[in-house]
């Protein structure tokens, strides 16, 4: 079960049902202050006459016996109303969800973008409903993701292009043979992101964090980035980045040996 989802199905439950349930308790326990003031009634008559001892006695045991039956049944049936509404909003709630996540993958970009401010609207562009989601030829081109949390998400062969991922969680990403042409990648969490053969031209990647990230053959061309310390980072070459490695022979092709990404490398 999709936790984050059932929290939302309860947070969903509108004030007419709330209002509805209030309504209906207050009915239930106005009935039985009703029905215990005429039973009183009955008592005190049945006080001044010694024969109808029997009678008190028997109306006492009914009333207790009643009265407990009917609290029982009535908050039972309330809860498993409840439990039901819950439920059934739940199920509306996950429907929604994976709806957008189908709108997000579309290759037809307006629709894709539609599904951003949708999901941008709804939070759920932050609050991890779109962990590990299934994005793989999406066309994001120009999309605001900033902030997006998209750890563990697969976006193989999705269009970036000129997207915004300031400071989005991008851990654990599958972002192979992606388009991040000109995207802003700037504070994004890249931490063992897979970036094999992704065309970074032109990127922002200043203040990301590529820890343990693959770079394996990606374009790097013209990137704006910094690596302040020593992360574990595969460049384009396979090799592993140092505090003596020269960035620029990734970035400037005006290096005199600028290493270019080839097309065809699995």
């Amino acid at each position: 079960m999709d936790w984050l989802s059932f929290s939302e199905a309860i947070s969903d439950l509108n004030l007419e049902l709330f209002l509805t349930i209030v309504l209906l308790i207050i009915l239930f326990i106005g009935g039985l202050l009703v029905g215990r003031w005429s039973l009183s009634r009955e008592i005190d008559r049945a006080q001044y006459n010694q024969k109808d001892s029997t009678r008190k006695a028997w109306l006492n045991n009914f009333w207790q016996g009643i009265s407990t039956e009917l609290i029982g049944a009535v908050f039972t049936t309330i809860g498993f109303g409840l439990i039901l509404v819950i439920f059934q909003q739940y199920q509306v709630v996950q429907n929604n969800k994976d709806y957008l996540t189908l709108q997000l993958s579309s290759p037809d970009n307006s629709i894709a973008i539609d599904g951003v401010r949708i999901a941008r609207y709804q939070n759920w562009l932050t609050d991890g409903t779109l962990i590990g989601a299934q994005l793989s030829e999406a066309n994001l081109q120009n999309a605001d993701l900033t902030d997006a949390n998209l750890m563990g998400a697969h976006l193989w062969q999705a269009n970036l292009q000129a997207a915004f991922l300031l400071d989005a969680k991008l851990q654990d990403a599958n972002l192979r043979t992606s388009n991040l042409i000109g995207a802003d990648l700037g504070g994004a969490k890249l931490q063992r992101a897979n970036l094999h053969n992704a065309n970074l031209r032109g990127a922002i990647l200043v203040g990301a964090d590529l820890s343990g990230a693959n770079l394996r053959n990606a374009n790097l061309e013209s990137v704006t980035w910094e690596l302040d310390d020593e992360p574990p980072v595969i460049l384009p070459d396979g090799t592993q980045w140092t505090s003596d490695t020269d960035l620029e022979r990734f970035t400037d092709p005006n290096h005199d040996d600028f290493w270019q990404a080839t097309s065809d490398e699995d």
